[in-house]
């Protein structure tokens, strides 16, 4: 019985006892192949299923099958399929009569058993001619049962079309009509054959040789064999899948891919076809091109999470997978979706500038909308940031009426629709429907249309010409494809861009409600002018009379359209809106842009800069003043938003600068004072001053007597408190507060002493112009971090700064002056302290009307917006439930006013003034608007570049000009030839009478080439122009030209003279006729030129033209030459010596091909020639390379370039260079790489030998440079690389004073050998005294180095080498002696906490047993030689991990020492608090110098914190660490900034432990406590300072893996070494410690430091968690159950994945050593007709020697003749490869 419905719970039962027989037929392969499946044959799931009861006899169900399928049981024969190890299914033999007499489950048993659930059957049955079914023909081990597939390319179609049974002995050759038969092709039609093999992993479709036999060829019972058409050459060129491997390639990577917007992750938008390989750049490409977005790499996509069906929460990283079936796979599972959203700037960039992506869900307060939010900020921003963000995305979404998203496709800009009607503000713009027009199209005789596409008459909508475009038999599909097209898209302006809904539909003209009717929107460009549906409706049911759409052969179409007026954020008109233009964003220079603009409007100062003294010969790059004069003359003139990179340019930053945030202030005081500077000895003197500058007094007047101090102070702006201040008249109450000094706090006045007294602040007098800074920005002391203020601040439109009777002046004040401001400028910060934005909101002639300057755009603002708005503060979201006594939300504004600036109402006529152009210098007006003509004429330039096309015309003159001079290969570079812009329309024959004119050659004289690119990438003249293409216009032949160049055409234009030198018309060209051109190279010059061109017969031979050739180079007419053909020069040179004696075809010589030819070089002369050849000369120029050399003492100044090739060794170069600075030994020569992001040396030198040729020196991290820097070292490099120098602080035993010694030994020495050194060095005490060697770090003592350590562990670049004596007192210690630490140390209590600070020399010192601290002090006082007074202000502390426990004269110190059971206890040491009376490094005049001095610097120099500079000064550690490291080697002391970075990295250190040293004289005492020994101690030291020292180095440009990199060091460096420790930690932080030293990203005193570190690890780590487990197992650390469980479950996890992996390979084994067999036994057989066909082969030679005279001394045709008896003769070897092995006879045999 068939099976129709599911079993019910009885069958469940009995499911044992039943067998399901599926049955696939013909009929089932002829459905299924090309449409459900491609490859085999069947999908078994699809055909006819029985369900039958084991017990049944076979005989019983074929009589059932029978009944179903109408076939008699004696016209029916079953095969069994088989599952082959290629895992491919196909019907492997027929059920034998014995086995058909068998029960259904005894028939199961013998079916494959890996399918032993279910029978699988193929019903074999053959049909007569008058198509009833006849019994099978008998089959015999000779028949072998075949199956057809025919594939059409042009179709792209692949059908299943029947089988056959063929004899193995047969070949195909035999089958080829009946094959013709099955496909409807003529009988004698050339067929290619091939054997579909697999399909998984990869598709292995095999040509079939016809001449082989079946048997041969290996081919058996169910194989497929698909055929097609043999393919012309037009097809296969014009084909995309020519044959039937590349479909089934093609079939199998394919992939179909719906794509969802990241913002409607539900919501399907599209769906796109893909290839499996494809790469990211290949989707987003594709995606790109389908969206409409013109670059794709502002695409970023996200996978799809099976599980929760939601995108993944993070995206797919650029480039991070390989292939899109990466892309689709989640944890095994894959899917066939992907998110895309558009970024406003490139991904790559996005993912190097360290940023994140968070995606929020904004639900609506009270509308029942929840909106997607993709929000990209810097990863160290908060949550405040986010919200900020978020809540300016709102405002705009009120700000704007936007295009329903469902209504638009995803672009990269927003849109919002306008009416038509303008209006002053977009909020004032009310929406209207766009009008909607109807077309109707009607078609009559439709059915005997006989174009492929048909275009209805033109309509207009909206200004544009539309046309509707049908496919009546579909557009590649059997489907209706209709579409709408922007009719005159050709000609419309460059640029052009509409938006429309689209509704098309075919009328039903019998029932008008079952019209079917498609609807559609779109952005119609150039690129996309056509929008539609290319499957409207089935072909059938549209032809169908019955249905009502084709009535009477007549077909009505309909098309609704509405044409939307849509403005991008680009296309708004700021200049036409507002009378104002922007100035356009750099990437983060918005704060800079608010600045400008706020100058610019205040037209006193405006008028100043443009009277400032500049030349016509000034570059505004260098010039500050004329940037600027240039910058205001352009928002004054321009219509659109104007470019400030001069400007920044001026300032000396790089484009790294331009995507900094930086501080308004700091610019704004800097750019006064630049200009202040400039404006010195001018006619504008001062006016910064008179504008800016105002006065203030500081006094200090005593209470109890008469006495009063003041200092007169000027300001340009003053700085407000915002926090706790309302307004700013309460930040001037603040500023102006009287101090109270009393207490500890009394002044301390002049003959009065100590006097009671009141401080404060009051003004002299007030600017016009007056600047207030608010201080919205200051340092968190208690978060230890910057934190912007959003408190509420008002300011008033009028300030009245003389209120309550001039309370903030002071009585010198000048009251006749009225101090009433209007406020001109409000200039808002918008964000947080880590990312935001800056914009102004200015009143340019102090009207009502406001503006907002936000970057590019000026829009028109109301007073609310930017006064109230800006004031910040927290805002009240609207109750959703007034009725409910409901708490309402409440958020924070993180937009609001940061600079304030107002205007002196008595001098506002004078500051708010007229400037004409008479104001603007005459150069600048004339340099300007010539500008401005320049780009009128390029932008018209570019819109009308449609509209023409560029011919580039090359000559014999430009490849004479050319060739030896600016290019060696090819012949001629086309961007240097005359060039012509040619309307497309022009008739090409009037472009030649254009060129009659231009080169004085009459048209009947020119005949023109088209260039084609090759293959291998040479570009050479193809063909000549047919005459019927010359007649054509340009438009039209560009089509012809490569299409790698349509947008231009390129051409030779060849020219034939006569003997009078006069032109005479070009030759007729026949096929037999080939154009060569020919180079001469004289290699005694080192010169090539090219000599000349002439045609040559194909059948003709080179030493027929060498009479000619050396008529060309001038040579004697015997001269003897040799020739080389010119193949092409990259990636390498190909340049093959010719054979003379070979005719040019053979020789495979055609049209544009390049001849190099020279004189025969004698022995003697290619001995002293470098270069005798031209191959080697070629070779030599596409190697050479330029190299500029500097002295790395002197890295910012060229010496002097040398030309060396770059497959130079390092010996090589240094050998080359030693000469050019006098240098007799090359090895002393040190060369450092070039760093192309820093535009500095490499941190590190190039080792020795440590690259391979000069190309690898040139490249940093895929930048090429051409600078390398040298320095001269006193020994060789090979023996410097084999020695280490240390520097070593010798501290004299008796004597105050330390010696610094520089010692060298080769690396494999040891600390002994460093001593031993030493000891010939210094002055001893004693003839026996002992040395030691310590490692000193910030005045704490880290280790005794034993004398056997190898000194290639030691680092002296960052730690100090300290040698002294070894006191007699500590060699004999006592039993109960212990040796300690004595630090000196002082108390800091800087950001309300207590620091300890160590300073001075750390020494060793030994207490007693039963010692009290007075007998300690006294032997310490005796030890430093500190005098009594001195001494008796210390204070002396045991120090435990940072904190002092003081000490009493009573107490006995060693008890304090002795407490083993506190971890960590090797922390302590005894502390002697006092004064440091040292001097007081650079850094505390860092700390203290002026921000104008940073400013200078900064203009100068890099910056890395986007926080303000201004509130950054409030961190002192913060500013000194901004500081980098030198990237330079070869200071022998620390530069100011290394050395205020240590002096700040020695505060940062200061609570570092100094576990080591501590824990070594523990081991002395044999009272070693804690879990690991003195080296992990040491570890864990370094781990600290590596991470302090990582967060001071800066570096340039790091890659994100080095970013990643430091990431890593840092998060390690700040955990435990327990954390490091676990199971590949270790392995982690090590990898990403050798990337930073490798990228260069650290310094070279700190990569010396992490290599220590490294050993350090390797030797320690083992004995480390040795320790730990010895110490939890005697503490008995509890275990945690549950941790270890899950720990297990994972394991057990990965196990089982891992066994499935293994499981995959054993099956992918036998599968390949089957493969392997059949491929060995094919070999063997193809070994057997080798050596037949060697034996034809001697027989066929034998027969070719009588021929060899004949074939050399007759014509062509007689060698075709010969040759073809030849290949005749060996067409009767069925044998592999025969006539390849005859061809390379022929060639060796006549040198072809």
């Amino acid at each position: 019985m068939a099976i129709n419905t599911p079993a019910t719970s009885d069958q469940e039962d009995e499911a044992l006892h039943y067998t399901i027989i599926k049955v696939a037929r013909d009929k089932d392969l002829a459905e299924q192949i090309g449409r459900d499946i491609y490859f085999d044959l069947v999908d078994h799931d699809k055909v006819r299923k029985f369900r039958i009861h084991e017990q049944m006899p076979f005989n019983l169900f074929k009589e059932e099958v029978a009944k179903e399928f109408g076939i008699p049981v004696r016209f029916q024969r079953f095969w069994i399929w088989a599952k082959r190890q290629n895992h491919t299914c196909r019907p492997h033999r027929p059920l034998t009569p014995g086995e058909e007499s068998q029960s259904v489950g005894q028939c199961r048993e013998v079916s494959n058993i890996m399918h032993n659930k279910e029978l699988k059957l193929f019903l074999e049955v053959e049909f007569g001619p008058n198509l009833r079914p006849i019994p099978p023909p008998e089959k015999t081990n000779e028949d072998i049962l075949l199956f057809f597939k025919l594939y059409e390319p042009e179709k792209q179609e692949l059908r299943f079309v029947g089988r056959l049974f063929v004899k193995s002995s047969s070949k195909p050759e035999d089958i080829l009509a009946k094959l013709n038969q099955f496909a409807g092709f003529p009988l004698d039609e050339e067929l290619e054959i091939y054997e579909e093999i697999k399909f998984e992993p990869v598709v292995m479709c095999e040509h079939l040789d016809k001449m082989f036999s079946f048997r041969s060829s290996q081919i058996g019972d169910g194989d497929i064999i698909c055929f097609q058409k043999s393919t012309p050459l037009e097809i296969d060129e014009g084909c995309k899948y020519p044959d039937v491997p590349s479909f089934l390639d093609y079939v199998l990577d394919r992939r179909v891919v719906h794509f969802h917007s990241l913002e409607k992750p539900m919501e399907e938008d599209f769906c796109l076809e893909l290839s499996k390989l494809h790469t990211y750049d290949d989707v987003v490409e594709k995606l790109a091109h389908h969206i409409g977005l013109e670059n794709p790499t502002k695409i970023r996509l996200t996978a799809h999470n099976c599980y929760s069906q939601q995108p993944k929460p993070e995206p797919i990283k650029y480039q991070g997978v390989a292939h899109l079936t990466e892309m689709l796979t989640h944890y095994n599972q894959s899917s066939d979706i992907l998110y895309y959203e558009v970024l406003d700037i490139p991904l790559p960039e996005l993912e190097r500038l360290s940023l994140k992506t968070l995606k929020i869900a904004f639900h609506h307060a009270t509308k029942d909308e929840v909106g997607i939010y993709s929000i990209i900020l810097p990863k160290q921003s908060t949550a405040g940031d986010v919200i900020y963000v978020l809540k300016t995305k709102q405002q705009q979404e009120d700000e704007e009426i936007l295009v329903p998203y469902s209504d638009l496709v995803e672009g990269p800009e927003p849109i919002e629709v306008a009416q038509v009607e303008p209006a002053c503000t977009v909020d004032s713009q009310p929406v209207k429907d766009p009008p909607v027009m109807r077309f109707t199209w009607t078609i009559e005789n439709f059915s005997r249309l006989n174009t492929k596409e048909h275009y209805s008459d033109m309509f207009v909508v909206g200004g544009y010409k539309w046309r509707i475009q049908i496919f009546p038999k579909g557009k590649e599909v059997d489907y209706l494809s209709m579409y709408l097209d922007v009719a005159d898209s050709g000609t419309l302006p460059y640029g052009w861009s509409t938006y429309a809904h689209v509704s098309l539909a075919v009328v039903n003209q019998i029932y008008s409600k079952y019209s079917i009717r498609k609807d559609t929107q779109h952005q119609f460009n150039a690129r996309e002018s056509d929008w539609g549906f290319t499957s409207f409706m089935p072909l059938g049911y549209f032809y169908d009379p019955s249905r009502g759409y084709l009535v009477n052969d007549t077909v009505v179409v309909e098309a609704e359209i509405s044409v939307l007026r849509v403005l991008g954020y680009r296309s708004y008109d700021s200049k036409k809106e507002t009378g104002y233009v922007g100035l356009k964003n750099q990437g983060a220079t918005g704060y800079m842009s608010s600045l400008l603009q706020t100058w610019y409007h205040i037209p006193y100062f405006r008028r100043a800069v443009h009277h400032m003294p500049t030349t016509e010969n000034d570059m505004p790059t260098g010039s500050i003043p004329l940037a600027l004069q240039r910058l205001f003359y352009k928002l004054r003139y321009s219509e659109s938003s104007v470019a400030t990179k001069e400007l920044t340019k001026s300032f000396g930053w790089d484009t790294y600068d331009s995507f900094m945030q930086h501080d308004v202030q700091e610019l704004n005081r800097v750019l006064c004072e630049k200009l202040e500077d400039k404006m010195k000895g001018t006619v504008v003197e001062g006016t910064i001053q008179q504008l800016c500058e105002g006065h203030h007094m500081n006094y200090i007047e005593c209470i109890n007597v008469d006495y009063k101090s003041t200092r007169k102070e000027s300001f340009y702006d003053l700085q407000l408190d915002v926090k706790g201040c309302r307004d700013v008249y309460a930040s001037f109450d603040k500023y102006v507060e009287v101090e109270r000094l009393q207490g500890d706090n009394k002044y301390h006045a002049e003959e009065h002493g100590l006097q009671d007294a009141k401080k404060g602040v009051l003004f002299i007098d007030f600017p016009p112009v007056l600047q207030l800074q608010l201080k919205r920005f200051e340092y968190d002391f208690m978060r230890d971090t910057m934190v912007k203020i959003n408190d509420h601040y008002e300011f008033p439109l009028q300030l009245d700064l003389d209120r309550e009777n001039g309370k903030y002046l002071s009585p010198e004040s000048d009251k006749s002056v009225r101090n009433l401001y209007t406020l001109h400028s409000v200039l808002v910060h918008s964000g947080g302290v880590h990312v935001g934005h800056y914009y102004a909101f200015i009143r340019p002639t102090l009207s009502d009307q406001w503006y907002k300057f936000d970057d590019e755009r000026v829009t028109k603002e109301d007073v609310k917006r930017a006064l109230e708005e800006q004031y910040g503060g927290e805002e009240e979201l609207p109750q959703t439930n007034p009725g409910f006594n409901n708490t309402p939300f409440k958020f924070t504004k993180y937009s609001n006013a940061y600079m304030l600036v107002y205007i002196r109402d008595s001098d506002k006529d004078k500051i708010i003034c007229n400037v004409d152009e008479k104001d603007i210098a005459e150069h600048l007006r004339i340099r300007l608007k010539k500008e401005q003509e320049e780009t009128e004429d390029k932008r018209r330039y570019k819109a009308q570049a449609h509209l023409y096309r560029i011919i580039k015309v090359a000559r014999d003159e430009d490849l004479t000009e050319q060739i030896g001079r600016d290019i060696y290969f090819d012949l001629v570079d086309h961007d240097k030839v005359r060039s012509f812009r040619i309307q497309n329309q022009t008739p090409f024959n009037l472009f030649k009478e254009e060129l009659a004119k231009e080169f004085g050659i009459p048209v009947q004289f020119q005949r023109f080439w088209i260039w084609a690119k090759r293959q291998n990438h040479t570009y050479r003249p193809n063909r000549p122009l047919t005459p019927l293409e010359e007649t054509q216009s340009v438009g039209q032949l560009i089509e012809v030209s490569n299409k790698t160049h349509n947008a231009e055409l390129r051409l030779f234009l060849e020219l034939e003279f006569g003997p009078d030198l006069r032109p005479i018309p070009p030759p007729d060209k026949t096929k037999e006729d080939i154009l060569l051109f020919f180079k001469l190279y004289e290699p005694e010059k080192r010169e090539l030129r090219f000599v000349g061109r002439f045609f040559v017969k194909s059948s003709s031979k080179p030493e027929e033209i060498l009479g000619k050739l050396n008529q060309l180079a001038g040579f004697t007419p015997d001269e003897e030459i040799e020739l080389y053909e010119e193949l092409k020069f990259e990636p390498c040179i190909m340049c093959e010596h010719l054979d003379k004696r070979i005719s040019f075809r053979l020789s495979q010589i055609e049209d544009g091909d390049i001849i190099c030819f020279q004189k025969s070089t004698p022995l003697e002369t290619e001995e002293e020639s470098k270069y005798p050849d031209a191959p080697s000369f070629l070779e030599y120029v596409h190697n050479r390379q330029v190299v500029h050399f500097r002295s790395l003492e002197k890295p910012k100044e060229e010496d002097f370039s040398l030309e060396l090739s770059k497959l130079h060794t390092y010996d090589d170069v240094v050998e080359n260079l030693a000469p050019q600075i006098g240098l007799e030994d090359p090895t002393k020569i040190r060369l450092t790489a070039h760093n192309c992001y820093s535009q500095q040396p490499n941190p590190q030198p190039i080792k020795f030998r440590g690259v391979e040729h000069l190309t690898d020196m040139l490249v940093h991290y895929n930048q090429s440079s051409d600078i390398l820097y040298y320095e001269v070292l006193d020994i060789p490099l090979p023996e410097l690389q084999g020695l280490k120098n240390l520097k070593v602080a010798f501290h004299h035993a008796t004597k105050d004073e330390v010696v610094i010694h520089n010692i060298r030994l080769p690396k494999q020495s040891t600390v002994g050998d460093v001593i031993n050194v030493l000891k010939t060095k210094v002055e001893l005490s004693h003839p026996n005294a002992e040395l030691r060697l310590l490692e000193v770090f910030y005045h704490k003592i880290y280790k005794i180095f034993p004398h056997s350590e190898k000194i290639e562990n030691v680092n002296d670049q960052y730690w100090t080498l300290r040698a002294e004596e070894i006191p007699e007192e500590e060699k004999n210690l006592g039993p109960h002696d212990r040796l300690i630490h004595v630090y000196h140390f002082t108390k800091d209590t800087a950001q309300n906490q207590m620091q300890v600070q160590n300073f001075g020399e750390p020494f060793f010192l030994v207490i007693h047993e039963g010692e009290t601290l007075a007998e300690v002090k006294e032997r310490i006082q005796q030890k430093l030689r500190v005098p009594d007074e001195e001494f008796a202000k210390w204070k002396f502390a045991f120090l435990s991990r940072g904190r002092p426990e003081y000490l009493q004269d009573s107490d006995v110190v060693s008890s304090h020492f002795q407490r083993r059971d506190v971890y960590g206890a090797w922390e302590q040491y005894l502390g002697l608090e006092h004064s440091d009376e040292t001097p007081k490094r650079a850094h505390a005049a860092n700390q203290s110098r002026d921000k104008q001095a940073a400013w200078e610097q900064y203009l100068g120099l890099q910056h890395s914190d986007k926080a303000p500079k201004r509130a950054r000064a409030a961190n002192q550690a913060s500013a000194v660490v901004n500081i980098s490291f030198p990237t330079t080697m070869g200071h022998a002391e620390p530069t100011p900034q290394e050395d205020a970075a240590l002096v700040t990295l020695e505060s940062i250190a200061s609570n570092v432990g100094h576990e080591t040293a501590s824990r070594e004289i523990e081991m002395q005492n044999d009272d070693l406590d804690g879990p690991a020994s003195p080296a992990v101690d040491r570890t864990l030291r370094r781990l600290s300072a590596a991470e302090d020292l990582l967060k001071s180095t800066s570096a340039r440009e790091p890659s994100l893996e080095a970013l990643a990199a430091l990431d890593t060091v840092s998060r390690y460096a700040r955990s435990s070494l327990d954390t490091l420790s676990t199971n590949g930690a270790y392995e982690e932080f090590k990898a990403a410690l050798k990337l930073l030293t490798e990228q260069g990203m650290i310094h070279s005193t700190i990569t010396s430091m992490l290599k220590d570190l490294l050993s350090s690890l390797e030797g320690e780590m083992p004995k480390y968690m040795a320790a730990v487990k010895e110490l939890a197992e005697a503490e008995n650390f509890p275990i945690e159950h549950e941790e270890i469980k899950v720990k297990m479950g994972l394991a057990m996890q990965i196990c089982q994945e891992r066994k499935d992996i293994v499981a995959n390979y054993d099956a992918k084994v036998t599968e390949l050593e089957a493969e392997l067999a059949r491929v060995k036994a094919q070999l063997a057989q193809v070994k057997a007709e080798q050596a037949e066909a060697m034996a034809n082969l001697d027989t066929a030679v034998d027969e070719m020697e009588p021929l060899k005279q004949r074939f050399a001394d007759s014509s062509l045709k007689s060698e075709n003749l010969i040759v073809r008896q030849a290949t005749l003769t060996l067409q009767n070897c069925a044998s592999v490869g025969t006539w390849a092995v005859l061809q390379d006879v022929l060639k060796k045999y006549f040198k072809f």
